[in-house]
């Protein structure tokens, strides 16, 4: 079997173990058990358990952001697409929450820069030319990382600002968030249609 299809089984087998009860008690034995490889094969082609997990946890997510993601309405000003985009993600990670909660580690550490990659469109598009690439890449990241950081200390976030855990709050969360990045732009039609 090439190391290829070996990784496909690995996280097929992670992705399935990852849906029944405990997730957070998955041991290496069990996924290469499940795989029907042996236990080395997980340090062959990950390196580690924590990358395997993470790349599966990651699979899940990405599944279910391309499940939920809806036509964009081009019609819609741009800020109000982000904030669609931002909430199907949002959605995801609220039903995936207990497998975030054990990819926490790794996603501060090592986490790949997919997320801020995903909504450098709408900058491009709200700034125009205002901001250079590096500005409004340095606002992707922290946007994207505001909104992780919340996430992953939910129950301090909640209990210093009143926010509950469901997806009406997190909107309304990612709405004043995007608020504060998308008034600094000197031209865009949507600065013209809130006026």
């Amino acid at each position: 079997m090439s190391r290829k299809e070996t990784r496909k089984q690995l996280i097929s087998a992670t992705k399935a173990l990852l849906m029944e009860p405990n997730p957070e008690k998955i041991t290496a034995r069990q996924i290469a058990k499940r795989a029907g490889v042996s236990l080395a094969m997980i340090n062959y082609c990950f390196g580690t358990k924590d990358r395997l997990l993470n790349t599966a946890i990651e699979e899940l997510i990405s599944d279910r952001y391309r499940d939920l993601t809806i036509a964009e309405d081009s019609s819609l000003p741009v800020k109000e697409r982000l904030l669609q985009s931002m909430t199907q993600f949002i959605q995801g990670v609220i039903q995936y929450e207990g497998l975030i909660r054990i990819a926490i580690p790794y996603l501060l550490r090592e986490a790949p820069k997919k997320l801020p990659e995903r909504i450098l469109p709408y900058l491009r598009e709200y700034y125009g030319s205002t901001k250079t690439e590096k500005e409004l890449r340095l606002i992707a990241f922290e946007m994207m990382s505001a909104a992780q950081f919340v996430f992953y200390k939910y129950d301090d976030f909640s209990e210093f600002t009143g926010y509950k855990a469901n997806l009406k709050d997190f909107k309304e969360i990612l709405t004043v968030h995007i608020d504060l990045y998308f008034h600094g732009a000197d031209t865009s039609s949507d600065l013209e249609s809130e006026s």
